[in-house]
């Protein structure tokens, strides 16, 4: 009898644990929300690499074409369609989301916000909630995001992102937009 009440009491905190676990996760576009989203990491004893921001826009063809740095960051600009590609795939990671906090507008990123980690930063709504990513799993784990993307543009920066840190990118072509290093 007491393994019985054991095992419904573990379920049942298991069962909890799961549910508050879900919850964290972040909606996605498909429910009425556009999230934008800020990728960051700064490696150990590394130049700084600017942060790449995904964000939806039903604009004319010709802003995704292109991807301005900011203070923020690398702007990649996706499709309604690409953004909710993006956020399912992301939402299949299994990050860990901290509670959303209130932010105000996004804002620039500098060295002291390095901790060591690859930081995904989700704006919605005013307000904003974190997940961390271990440098190790970084390539593995960003690949996987690839598929989400079907501007060539986009994708090309995603991977270049990656490329950054290493990572090795199969048919990767870092000629293939020379307007890169002079995209305002």
């Amino acid at each position: 009898m007491t393994q019985l009440c054991l095992l419904t009491l573990s379920l049942f905190i298991c069962r909890q644990d799961l549910a508050l676990a879900q919850q964290a996760v972040p909606k996605t576009a498909a429910e009425g929300r556009t999230p934008i989203i800020r990728i960051y990491y700064l490696p150990p004893d590394s130049y700084f690499h600017a942060p790449i921001i995904l964000e939806s826009s039903e604009q004319e063809k010709k802003s995704y074409e292109v991807a301005p740095r900011t203070p923020e960051g690398r702007k990649l600009f996706l499709t309604p369609s690409e953004m909710q590609g993006f956020v399912s795939k992301l939402r299949a990671l299994n990050l860990q989301w901290a509670e959303p906090v209130p932010s105000g507008p996004l804002g620039p990123v500098t060295s002291r916000d390095a901790d060591g980690t690859v930081n995904f930063s989700w704006f919605e709504e005013g307000r904003v909630r974190v997940a961390h990513l271990k440098p190790e799993s970084l390539c593995r784990t960003l690949a996987r995001l690839d598929g989400a993307f079907t501007q060539k543009r986009t994708l090309w920066e995603f991977q270049l992102f990656r490329s950054g840190f290493g990572c090795r990118v199969l048919g990767f072509n870092r000629s293939e937009f020379p307007d890169h290093d002079s995209a305002h």
